[in-house]
């Protein structure tokens, strides 16, 4: 029986009628939003620092679009023209089987890795700095999605077109599906080892990682409130030391809304999944609509997690909310504007400053510049990449002052052009560091620190 006479036959039947429409108008709602947010995201999160974490997240936010428009995309053209695109051809019809499962596979454990990462850095921060960095992060992608690869790659083998021939008027149609030796493998089977992979394996690992994070972050927040009632002699390392944990313990916020998010719209799918292969009587087609609604709903609610990190991510994210005000002002952040060649053009309010590109002629390697409203101070650099910035704020400056940075050389563009060009300060790292340059006129080559 082919797409036309199954609905002929069948929309009589509400529930089906009701599966009918959500596949007609809920499936393009969920690739709009997807295809946005997964697509800024990844922009937002390429501007982020280069930490770990936000690596997991932009390759999660590519392979989440992938896999609404290998699974969410294909099903909804298919309701539209009555014809499955995994139909047209034997390897398309491997392929879209074998990377269906691949992509929606990987993004799942790339939130437990996230979620991972997370358990390590908020209960075992000793060791975060060598377990927790983008070489380790990109080698466990790697293995990650090599091993779901070869798991999946059976579908290689087990599926493929099959000939069918209509009852009705004895026309021959194509469909992808499992190769007649393989059907108990991968109808059945196959179910319960795709289950453990999607969602119970990373239900119960995110669940007890998620509840150690909590337990700890409660744990810190107390040991804080403790310090800092009893430590008023040394209030600057406190303040210090909470913007520190503060900021962690908001990506840990962040972290544990996408994957509790992710717990609550995959469970439902997998369950039913089982439900339909073991309970359901194939002879009875009321139940068997039935099922196949609740299925719809819940295939629907697990493409809904795979739209909708970017929004999750803007709700508790404070640094990511940042970076999207910056990428919408149209590449003129309000506090800082970057350049690849070492120009910076000063903001409308007067307040910044503007960086000689004649640094980057003699090839001047610039570790942190820093700058005042009053233009009392240099620009912020790093990297040879310049960012003139508006006014730190006291709290900044005893942030960078606690950091113990030091001055190693100063350089001054052409007063005599620009009587506002400011001197370039040299920066690196130092053991020691207590004062804070506040005069661009000050002329020391090295011994100046903040």
């Amino acid at each position: 029986m082919n797409t036309d006479e199954l609905d002929h036959y069948l929309l009589p039947h509400s529930a089906y009628r009701i599966s009918k429409i959500l596949m007609l108008y809920v499936p393009p709602v969920l690739l709009v939003i997807g295809t946005f947010g997964n697509i800024f995201a990844f922009i937002i999160l390429k501007r982020l620092p280069t930490q770990s974490t936000y690596f997991y997240l932009s390759v999660l936010s590519i392979t989440d679009l992938v896999v609404l428009y290998i699974g969410q995309l294909r099903k909804w053209i298919g309701v539209l023209n009555g014809n499955d695109l995994r139909n047209h051809h034997d390897w398309i019809c491997k392929l879209t089987v074998v990377f269906g499962y691949v992509s929606s596979d990987f993004s799942v454990w790339l939130i437990i890795a996230v979620t991972v990462e997370r358990y390590i850095v908020v209960c075992h921060p000793l060791k975060a700095n060598r377990m927790c960095n983008i070489k380790r992060a990109r080698f466990v992608s790697l293995l990650i999605f090599t091993i779901i690869l070869a798991i999946n790659s059976q579908f290689f083998v087990t599926v493929k077109l099959i000939h069918h021939v209509s009852d009705k008027d004895n026309k021959t149609h194509w469909l992808c599906e499992s190769d007649e030796p393989y059907k108990f493998l991968n109808d059945v089977a196959w179910s319960w080892v795709d289950a453990a992979i999607y969602s119970f394996v990373p239900f119960f690992a995110i669940m007890v990682l998620n509840l150690l994070i909590i337990s700890a972050v409660l744990r810190a927040q107390t040991s804080r409130n403790q310090i800092a009632r009893s430590a008023s002699m040394y209030k600057a390392e406190v303040r210090v030391k909470k913007h520190r944990q503060e900021a962690n313990t908001r990506l840990t916020v962040m972290m544990l809304t996408v994957s509790f998010t992710f717990l609550l719209t995959t469970l439902p799918n997998a369950c039913t999944g089982i439900a339909i292969n073991l309970f359901t009587d194939k002879s009875n087609t009321d139940l068997v609509i039935k099922y196949h609604l609740v299925r719809t709903i819940t295939d629907l609610l697990m493409y809904l997690n795979h739209s909708i990190n970017f929004y999750l991510y803007c709700a508790t994210g404070a640094k990511f909310r940042k970076q999207i005000t910056k990428l919408l002002s149209c590449g003129f952040p309000q506090n800082f504007f970057l350049s690849s060649t070492g120009g910076c053009d000063a903001h409308p309010n007067g307040n910044d400053v503007r960086c000689s590109s004649l640094l980057q002629k003699n090839n001047t390697s610039i570790r942190t510049l820093l700058t005042h409203t009053n233009g009392s101070a240099p620009p912020i650099c790093k990297n040879n990449r310049t960012i003139c910035a508006k006014a730190l704020s006291p709290s900044k400056w005893q942030l960078l002052r606690k950091q113990k940075t030091k001055i190693i050389h100063m350089y001054e563009s052409n007063p005599q052009q620009n009587k506002n060009v400011p001197i370039v300060y040299k920066y690196n790292s130092m053991e020691n560091g207590n004062s804070v340059i506040r005069n661009k006129n000050v002329k020391t080559s090295s011994e100046s620190s903040i």
